[in-house]
């Protein structure tokens, strides 16, 4: 059931929805660099044609954004002019010091692009050190980690996250239903849920969880390739066993997630959920030390 929680196969260079938006996202990168197209500090360098340039790991790190590279110098015509051969692949742990990638062709290509490679191996690589450092910390426990919506370059962070051994989750509002507080005050319909991966109902309580399990068991017979899913979001540590209890009887999945965080995941783990999602495996993870050298 959990493995619907997983959607790293869509995180691919060879699906046409991650390349348009990675090659987007280089994008706004540029327009954001060059404005007008003209970098003014190459264009004043004189003798510089070609060049040769190393990719220098300068942290520990697990290694993250390799393919996400690769396909921009091949295909984005920004970085026409230049070509990378990496040494490693994604998901392998690197150590401080190594050359992971030699960069040559024309000066002002490399010049241009330098700071979007760097960029993405860096917050890429941030993520997965993180959430392979922390999954390894409840691997005992039998717990998978996930990371949220709350990311800054969006489907690359949940790639990164996959690449360090965490679960995607939804990768964005339609592939997935998730009820929130918001929705429970509205009133939802989960007849029209076909098709999604899972559906998942987020409860800060259990009066909240009577209703969530109620609406869940109801759906189930219509779902029976959907993973159904509950949110104990904020709730309070001592009622988290009962609620699992009660999840796991009616074969309903258990999701923590609200204020964990690297001090306090172990304590959550050893309650056993199924899932640990945590908003600071994207927003809180400290980007890998990655530069260029000539």
């Amino acid at each position: 059931m959990i493995r619907l929680l997983d959607q790293s196969s869509k995180l691919r260079v060879h699906s046409e929805w991650y390349r348009k938006y990675l090659s987007g996202l280089a994008d706004l990168w540029f327009l954001s660099d060059l404005n007008n197209g003209t970098d003014v500090t190459t264009k004043i360098v004189k003798g510089k044609k070609d060049a040769k340039a190393n990719i220098i790991v300068k942290s520990n790190a697990v290694l993250a954004g390799v393919p996400e590279i690769e396909w921009l110098f091949k295909n984005h015509p920004r970085f026409k002019g230049c070509k990378i051969k990496f040494h490693i692949s994604d998901g392998n742990k690197v150590k401080r010091g190594k050359i992971i990638a030699e960069v040559s062709g024309k000066y002002a290509v490399l010049m241009r692009v330098e700071r979007i490679v760097l960029n993405i191996l860096q917050r890429m690589s941030g993520i997965a050190t993180e959430t392979k450092r922390l999954s390894d910390k409840v691997r005992e426990y039998g717990v998978k980690l996930a990371c949220t919506r709350k990311t800054y370059f969006g489907p690359l962070d949940k790639k990164a996250c996959s690449v360090g051994g965490g679960l995607t989750h939804r990768l964005g509002l339609w592939d997935a239903v998730m009820i929130k507080d918001n929705h429970f005050d509205m009133g939802f319909d989960l007849s029209h849920a076909k098709g999604v991966r899972f559906v998942e109902i987020e409860v800060e309580n259990l009066r909240q969880l009577d209703r969530a399990i109620l609406e869940l068991k109801v759906l189930r017979p219509a779902m029976r390739d959907c993973a159904l899913i509950v949110m104990l979001d904020n709730f309070d540590i001592k009622k988290i066993p009962e609620a699992i209890n009660r999840l796991h009887a009616e074969e309903i999945a258990v999701e923590i997630s609200g204020g964990i965080n690297k001090s306090n995941l172990v304590k959550y783990a050893k309650l056993r959920p199924d899932v640990i999602s945590m908003g600071c495996l994207t927003q809180g993870a400290k980007a890998s030390d990655i530069g260029m050298e000539l």
